[in-house]
C-alpha cells in the first residue's frame, strides 16, 4: 500500500486553495448580483459551478486515489508473477508503488545484460585484437580461419554498440519511472491547486492528467508489453566459455594456441546466439519503454480534456497572469 502520508500537506494545500478560489468566486458572484449585471452574474454563477466541482473533487480524490494505487499495485504484481517466479523476488516492499513493480521487471533484464556483457566485451577485444593483426601483419595474428573475418569483427564490435546504448537506454527509463513514483501525486495536487483559479484552471487541468499517467498508466503498459513478451532471462544464455578464453588471451607473443582454440569454435553459431539475445535486449530495454511512454503521453492528451485543460483556455489565463 502506498504511503500517502507524505503527501497530504501538498493535498492540503491544494484543498485550502481550492476553498480560496471557490469563496472568491462566491464573492464575485454576489458583487454582480450587486451591480445588476446579467453577463457577470451568468459568468460568475459559471466561475461558482466550476469552483465548487474543483473544491469537492479535491476532497473525493485523495480517499479515491489510495485504493486505486493499491488494486493497480496488486494488478502490476499479477503481471509481473505471470513472468517471474514470486519466489525469485524476495520480500516485497510495503509501501510498493506500481513504478517500484515496473523497475522490478527491469531489474531482471539487467540480470541478463550482466550474464551477456562480459562474454559480449571478451569476445569484441579478441576479435579486435585478432584483426589488428590482419591490417597491421603482426606476426602470428594474422592466421586465416577461413572467412571474411573482418566482417565478423565489425559485426561483434557493433553487437557491443548496440549493448552500450540499451543499457544508456534503460538507465533513462529506471529514472523516468523513478520520477514518476515521485512526482506523479505531486503533480496530482499541484494540478488541483491551479484548478482552483480560472487563469490557471487550463494549467492544471493538464498537470493532473500527466500526474496520473505518469504514476498509473506508464508502469502499467510498460508490464503489459512485458509479460507479453516473457523473462528474457531464460534465454540469455551465450555458447561462450569465458574461462577457456581468458586462459589464452590474444598477445603478440603468445597467441598460436589461443587462435587454434578459437578456429575450433563455430564463430558463426556463436555470432547468431549473441545476435538474438541482444535483439532481445535491445527490445525490452528500447521498445518497451517507448512504447509505455507513447501510451502515457496519449493518456495524457485524452485526459486532459476531462479535467478542463484546453490549449485556448491556458492562452486565455496567460494573457490575465500578464
Amino acid at each position: 500500500m502506498v504511503d500517502w502520508t507524505l503527501f497530504f500537506p501538498t493535498f492540503a494545500f491544494a484543498a485550502l486553495l481550492s476553498l480560496a478560489g471557490f469563496l472568491a468566486s462566491v464573492i464575485l458572484f454576489l458583487l454582480s448580483r450587486i451591480i445588476s449585471s446579467q453577463k457577470a452574474e451568468n459568468d460568475a454563477k459559471k466561475e461558482v459551478m466550476e469552483s465548487a466541482a474543483n473544491l469537492l473533487l479535491v476532497f473525493m480524490f485523495l480517499p479515491f486515489l489510495i485504493p486505486v494505487s493499491t488494486i493497480t499495485t496488486q494488478f502490476a504484481l499479477d503481471l509481473l508473477f505471470s513472468v517471474i517466479p514470486q519466489g525469485s523476488i524476495g520480500s516485497i516492499p510495503a509501501n510498493l508503488q506500481p513504478g517500484h513493480v515496473a523497475l522490478i521487471a527491469s531489474s531482471s533484464v539487467f540480470q541478463c545484460v550482466k550474464q551477456v556483457y562480459p562474454g559480449v566485451y571478451l569476445l569484441q577485444s579478441i576479435t579486435s585484437t585478432i584483426n589488428l593483426g590482419f591490417k597491421t601483419k603482426v606476426p602470428g595474428l594474422g592466421v586465416p580461419l577461413g572467412f571474411d573475418f573482418e566482417m565478423y569483427a565489425s559485426a561483434v564490435d557493433n553487437i557491443m554498440k548496440l549493448l552500450l546504448f540499451a543499457i544508456t537506454a534503460q538507465l533513462l527509463w529506471i529514472k523516468l519511472l523513478l520520477f514518476g513514483v515521485w512526482i506523479g501525486p505531486l503533480l496530482i495536487a499541484i494540478g488541483f491547486a491551479l484548478r482552483a483559479f480560472p487563469p490557471l484552471r487550463g494549467a492544471g487541468g493538464y498537470m493532473l492528467a500527466l500526474g496520473i499517467s505518469i504514476y498509473f498508466i506508464m508502469p502499467i503498459a510498460y508490464l503489459f508489453a512485458y509479460s507479453s513478451i516473457g523473462n528474457i532471462y531464460e534465454s540469455c544464455q551465450l555458447p561462450i566459455n569465458q574461462n577457456t578464453l581468458l586462459y589464452q588471451p590474444p598477445t603478440s607473443n603468445n597467441n598460436w594456441g589461443f587462435l587454434s582454440l578459437l578456429s575450433s569454435l563455430d564463430l558463426t553459431y556463436i555470432l547468431d546466439s549473441i545476435s538474438e539475445v541482444t535483439a532481445r535486449i535491445i527490445v525490452n530495454f528500447c521498445f518497451l519503454p517507448l512504447f509505455a511512454v507513447a501510451v502515457a503521453l496519449t493518456t495524457t492528451n485524452i485526459g486532459s480534456t476531462v479535467f478542463g485543460a484546453r490549449l485556448s483556455e491556458i492562452g486565455r489565463g496567460l494573457i490575465k497572469l500578464i
